[in-house]
């Protein structure tokens, strides 16, 4: 999600959310699991108790060149959710 999320931002270079489901997936997770609903997701965003306003992403520029992101609008969130196969 995370990388997707770089990558749609223009933060990351555009191959960075495939090379990290390549890698999970040859460690044997699971990347294409079931997801909730996008407002069941933004709704457990908000009661986290690292929750100030807002949600804080740490996103990847490239692998190990980490960035703190906090502008992350809803509508953003949505559309992730929804290419990760998460539900409106």
């Amino acid at each position: 999600f995370a990388a997707r999320l770089a990558e749609g931002r223009g933060i990351a270079s555009e191959g960075l959310t495939g090379r990290t489901t390549r890698l999970l997936t040859s460690l044997g997770l699971d990347v294409d699991g079931p997801l909730p609903a996008a407002d069941e997701l933004l709704a457990a965003f908000r009661v986290d108790k690292k929750f100030r306003g807002r949600v804080r992403f740490v996103l990847l520029r490239e692998v190990g060149d980490p960035v703190v992101v906090d502008d992350v609008t809803d509508e953003e969130l949505r559309a992730t959710m929804r290419e990760t196969g998460a539900t409106a």
